[in-house]
Formats: C-alpha cells, sequence, structure tokens
C-alpha cells in the first residue's frame, strides 16, 4: 500500500522530496542494522524474529504513511494525519488493540520536538527493548540515522531543503549551512541506545560536530 500511494504520488508530481519512499526504506535498513545490533549485544538465536522486532518494523513502516511534506505547525500534526489513515489498516489487518495502540504513540513521539526528552526519559531506565521508552528511542535513532552519515547527509539535507522550500523558503536555505548542519547533529541526531553505540553513530556524529566547529574557528580567525 505504501508503495502504490508512493507511486501514485510520483505520477502526479506531489510525492515529498524527502518524505518519500527512498526515506521509508533507508529508516527501515537503519532499524533493521540497529536491530541486529541489539541481537549481537544480548546473544539472540538468529533466523528468527522476535514480536517486539515485527511491531517495531512495523512501525518504522508506517510512520510516515501519506506524509504530505514540509512540517508541522503544531506538535504532532503530521503524525496524528498518519495515525488517522493507517488506524484503518492496522484494525483490518487484525493487529492486537494494544499493538495498535503502542505503535500508535511511537509514531506520535517521531516528531523532532519529542526526541530530546524521549531520550531523557529512556536513559533512567536499563536497556529493554520491550520498554516503551527504548523502543520509542530506536524508532526515533533509525528515523535519522541515514541523515547523520556523512556520505549521505548532504544529499539528504538538499532533498528536506526541497520539501521545506514550498512552505518556508527561510528555513529551508538554513538547512543547507553549515550552521544548520551542527544545529542537526547536536539537536537532531540523537543515539543513546546500546545499539548505536555498539554501532559507533555517536562517534560519527561528534567527529562531524568537531570538525564543523573547527571550520568555524578558522574562519572566525580570518
Amino acid at each position: 500500500m505504501l508503495e502504490i500511494v508512493g507511486a501514485n504520488a510520483e505520477n502526479t508530481g506531489v510525492e515529498p522530496a524527502y518524505h518519500n519512499r527512498l526515506h521509508t526504506g533507508l529508516a527501515l535498513v537503519s532499524l533493521t542494522a540497529l536491530l541486529d545490533s541489539n541481537r549481537k549485544e544480548v546473544q539472540h538465536p538468529p533466523n528468527s524474529l522476535t514480536e517486539t522486532e515485527y511491531l517495531l518494523l512495523l512501525t518504522m513502516l508506517s510512520h510516515d504513511y501519506g506524509h504530505p511534506g514540509g512540517r508541522n505547525n503544531f506538535p504532532a500534526e503530521l503524525e496524528q494525519k498518519t495515525l488517522e489513515l493507517i488506524a484503518p489498516i492496522m484494525k483490518s489487518s487484525g493487529l492486537s488493540k494494544s499493538d495498535q495502540k503502542r505503535i500508535g504513540e511511537i509514531i506520535l513521539k517521531t516528531d523532532p520536538v519529542s526526541v530530546s526528552a524521549a531520550h531523557v526519559e529512556a536513559q533512567k531506565l536499563s536497556f529493554d527493548i520491550n520498554k516503551f521508552e527504548w523502543q520509542c528511542v530506536l524508532i526515533q535513532e533509525a528515523d535519522v540515522l541515514a541523515s547523520a552519515l556523512p556520505e549521505m547527509g548532504q544529499f539528504l539535507t538538499e532533498c528536506l531543503a526541497r520539501e521545506w522550500s514550498y512552505v518556508d523558503v527561510e528555513l529551508a536555505s538554513g538547512l543547507l549551512s553549515p550552521e544548520g548542519r551542527e544545529s542537526f547533529l547536536q539537536y537532531g541526531a540523537l543515539f543513546s541506545s546500546p545499539a548505536s553505540n555498539r554501532l559507533g553513530i555517536p562517534e560519527v556524529v561528534f567527529r562531524q560536530l568537531a570538525a564543523l566547529r573547527s571550520d568555524k574557528c578558522v574562519v572566525n580567525s580570518t
């Protein structure tokens, strides 16, 4: 269904430049890497997905379903619209009410304004993939992991800027500046799960921040 909706949007010229099928695919790959990293941490037996892993993958697949592009005008605006679209799909697919509720709650936490607080709450608890707080963090991490990588960050930022340019040219332009990249890496690219640490993602983010700040010092000194 996601592919059909995305293909139709592309054919009519309205598929968002960033919140599209590519983003969903990258987020799914990122979550798979995090889940695989977690399995190595807990010595999980191979070749069998747990119900929690299934739930997280389904959440990631669904988290931007029907995204129109742009930004929230108020907290969780677009995330709530996604829930309205996927609610009848989840129900007709036979998902339990508890799973529907959990998926919805996690999707609402993908609003960027919720990310920092979610990491703070999760870090108060020992890691457990079955805990809601850590499930939110894993989904949030997977949502931005590709954009946090230096190999893909520039391209994906350009995609997001193109998408935002339809609603706010000034903000879109700011994304492409060194200051915009620094702000994203510092406040948006948060990684605190043992899985992301095992993959070395926080260090990747730290090195980019250090390079940006070093460049800024050089410019200021000249």
